[in-house]
């Protein structure tokens, strides 16, 4: 009978850790990605959490050992088995919100106060590599299935002559193959920002293509 609980209990925990790690990869594909902000936030506060259950696990494996060295009765099987399999859940759940951190668009997104759309396929990304005063170019391609979100996105403008003067330089100077270069000479839609100490932005939307090419410059 008690292997039998014990089993039962076994299947339990395992049907309810991966019913967790399901919930909250979906919490952060749907709530957590759209808000930078929180995103950072609750993934701050999880590694925490994590970090104290991985030391409690620590310890109930500690004394579990020692019970059974000394051969005492030991009562704390049930324990680490429930405490093993929220230290998983809990570093699971870490691992999904770093990786939706990483995703390059959340960056974009806090330097410049936008809200790039989620569902995007990063075509090309390259930069000028790291610098002790975080300046320097980053060049990313994105490619959106659908369009509605792009295009109420920003507030698009026409061609812009001096916009296209300033990218070439930044591409040629990145040395990105003429390849990902954008058409400048086709129908494109234009948004750039000025920063305060002189930072640049510089989206551009290639609409039949389903593609936006975001070009910054950090000073």
């Amino acid at each position: 009978m008690i292997k039998i609980n014990n089993k039962r209990l076994a299947l339990s925990i395992l049907i309810i850790s991966l019913i967790s790690v399901l919930i909250i990869a979906w919490y952060v594909k749907i709530k957590l990605s759209q808000n930078d902000m929180m995103l950072f936030m609750v993934m701050f506060n999880i590694m925490i959490l994590t970090t104290f259950m991985i030391l409690t696990l620590i310890i109930f494996i500690i004394i579990f050992l020692a019970r059974l060295v000394s051969k005492k009765e030991n009562c704390f099987g049930r324990a680490l088995g429930i405490v093993a399999a929220i230290t998983i859940i809990m570093i699971l759940s870490t691992a999904i919100m770093i990786k939706e951190e990483n995703r390059y668009y959340h960056t974009i997104n806090r330097n410049w106060k936008i809200n790039l759309p989620r569902e995007y396929e990063e075509i090309y990304y390259t930069d000028s590599g790291p610098s002790f005063h975080g300046d320097g170019e980053r060049y990313s391609i994105f490619q959106y299935e659908t369009l509605k979100e792009v295009d109420n996105l920003l507030q698009w403008q026409d061609k812009n002559n001096y916009a296209d003067h300033n990218i070439k330089e930044i591409l040629y100077k990145l040395e990105v193959p003429k390849k990902y270069y954008p058409d400048l000479n086709g129908e494109l839609k234009y948004y750039y920002i000025t920063k305060e100490d002189r930072s640049k932005l510089y989206i551009i939307f290639n609409r039949d293509l389903r593609k936006i090419y975001i070009i910054e410059n950090f000073l």
